[in-house]
């Protein structure tokens, strides 16, 4: 997340890559919880895992939704007049 902050997004980055060369032990980048689901959806959104019928009948996700709430991806596109 150290971009998107203002003016100086591509000194910081420079700042810290030079940082990361100089002292590679001392120095870790973590990924942000966006990059890692951007990371993410290219795998999910796949015509193997859209066409996989375990992940079609899975009611496991979204988790911060009540259980007694949630729908299957099938269900959800058959709501929608999808399917």
């Amino acid at each position: 997340d150290s971009q998107d902050k203002g003016i100086g997004d591509i000194r910081v980055v420079l700042l810290l890559l030079d940082l990361r060369a100089r002292y590679p032990n001392r120095v870790h980048f973590i990924i942000g919880n966006r990059d890692c689901n951007k990371l993410r959806l290219a795998s999910e959104l796949s015509d193997e895992a859209i066409n996989d019928e375990t992940v079609a009948k899975d009611k496991g996700f979204p988790y911060w939704v009540p259980a007694d709430k949630r729908v299957t991806p099938e269900e959800g596109l058959a709501k929608d007049g999808k399917t």
